[in-house]
């Protein structure tokens, strides 16, 4: 257990006194799995075997949390304001998330998002699994509790087996696909609305995705909107959770932009079908055409029905015509690159680069564009890379592309404070002075936390960053 959960915890035990009852859900800690939460507590939530499942916590945004899984023991230690502890903190309770002392490549997503409040973590569940699994109950930061911190209900995950071949229903989905499995998923479109509904929004044509309490829409400045304030031919991207097993999905976040240029779509899902040339994602069939980029040694073939990919497309007659495809990783934090570097590449290797101080390695999955292969990279070229870290918290590029030539710009979580004036994220250090610009929510170093995930732009000397400018993650 890592120490300041360890604090956590025996200041949790000197100042408990036992007690029974159920800790319900709150605005400062609230957890929901598979999209159930309560209404008793602590709740029950079925874990799909196999399968996709989705967790969902929220409260104050930018605030760390720790997830805590153990053995359900309801009312087990009362803290008043705090909340209860329904885990027992014998030697099977773990803490498997930890964001009050970021220290493992989870660790560092253990925070709710800047502007909702929220954090999504998505975990695949093999098959064959059955009858109640361990409990989850998460801590979340909270100022205005005498600890510091509040306790969300408590989950009970009751394991169901379901079928791999069986087919949904609505939405035109099916349950076939979602990651090759039942369950949850999530999923990713950016595309024009085809029509507004009082509760969904359509895109791609027939897709109809619920708007919820619980959806989050924003303008293209980030400001809050009501669903009536959308209009069909406004361009969007948004976030969405799926219930394959009931062939229904809802809105998590739908922000308005512009139109992308080069294309007219793009979605990031699981597959459900491969044809000879097409795919299916969402229930919207792709065409592969001549000229498509299909960046997959083997082409479509090699595709199978649940991976993970991302199209990009373009309307033509009535169909979806690829215009790119690749594989794509949905990891913790799924819609989030978890680290972004624009700048001049100082070192190149076989499987490596290094920019801003920082080696990035590239595996078979990684996309490289514009160079072709990474041998077409050279000392100098000014690029973006975006990476997500390891187990041993090496960062694996995801991209790298050539970008045109810039103030050197570095996006990722706080690692260490180094001192009153100095920070670094991952291996880069960066000094602030008395001409920072702090904006996007930040209003000065005192700001800054470990784990925290920001933006970063300044002057790279081959040693530090000497920030102009640094914000809040958009």
């Amino acid at each position: 257990m890592k120490p300041s959960m360890i604090r956590l915890l025996v200041i949790l035990l000197i100042l408990a006194g036992s007690g029974l009852g159920q800790q319900p859900n709150g605005a400062q800690a609230r957890l929901t799995v598979n999209n159930v939460d309560g209404p008793t507590y602590p709740f029950t939530a079925p874990v799909f075997s196999p399968g996709v499942n989705v967790l969902e916590l929220s409260g104050e945004p930018a605030s760390p949390f720790a997830l805590l899984v153990g053995t359900l023991q309801p009312g087990w230690l009362d803290f008043g304001s705090v909340g209860k502890l329904d885990l027992h903190s014998g030697p099977g309770l773990q803490v498997v998330m930890d964001g009050f002392a970021p220290l493992t490549a989870f660790d560092f997503n253990a925070r709710l998002s800047a502007t909702e409040g929220t954090a999504l973590i998505s975990a695949q569940m093999p098959a064959g699994l059955s009858g109640n699994g361990l409990a989850f109950q998460a801590v979340v930061a909270d100022p205005l509790s005498p600890l510091g911190v509040t306790l969300s209900a408590a989950c009970q995950g009751q394991f169901v087996s379901v079928s791999t071949s069986s087919s949904g229903n609505g939405a035109g989905i099916t349950t076939s696909g979602m990651a090759g499995t039942n369950g949850n998923q999530l999923a990713e479109v950016r595309a024009p609305l085809d029509a507004v509904g009082t509760a969904d929004v359509t895109v791609l044509g027939n897709l109809n995705i619920a708007v919820t309490t619980t959806s989050k829409l924003r303008d293209g400045n980030g400001n809050t909107v009501a669903l009536t304030a959308l209009q069909p031919g406004d361009f969007a991207k948004i976030e969405l959770i799926i219930d394959a097993a009931a062939g229904t999905m809802r809105v998590h976040e739908l922000r308005l932009e512009p139109p992308f240029a080069g294309y007219d779509v793009k979605v990031a899902a699981a597959v459900d079908a491969v044809g000879t040339n097409d795919l299916t994602l969402l229930g919207v069939t792709f065409d592969a055409v001549v000229g498509s980029d299909i960046q997959f040694p083997g082409g479509l073939a090699a595709i199978a029905v649940g991976d993970f990919v991302e199209v990009k497309a373009d309307l033509n007659a009535g169909s979806y015509e690829i215009v790119e495809l690749h594989g794509t990783n949905p990891l913790l934090g799924v819609f989030e690159v978890f680290y972004k570097a624009r700048a001049a590449v100082e070192a190149v290797d076989a499987n490596s680069v290094t920019v801003l101080g920082q080696q990035v390695f590239f595996g078979s999955g990684a996309r490289i564009e514009d160079f072709g292969s990474l041998a077409g990279v050279q000392v100098g070229d000014f690029v973006e890379v975006r990476a997500n870290p390891d187990q041993s918290i090496d960062l694996w590029a995801t991209r790298i592309r050539s970008r045109n030539p810039d103030t050197p710009r570095l996006d990722g979580p706080v690692d260490q404070i180094l001192s009153a004036t100095e920070f670094s994220i991952y291996d880069t250090k960066i000094v602030t002075t008395t001409s920072t610009q702090w904006q996007n929510g930040l209003n000065g170093f005192a700001d800054l936390n470990p784990g925290l995930r920001i933006e970063v732009k300044g002057n790279w000397n081959g040693t530090l960053i000497t920030a102009t400018e640094i914000g809040l993650e958009n």
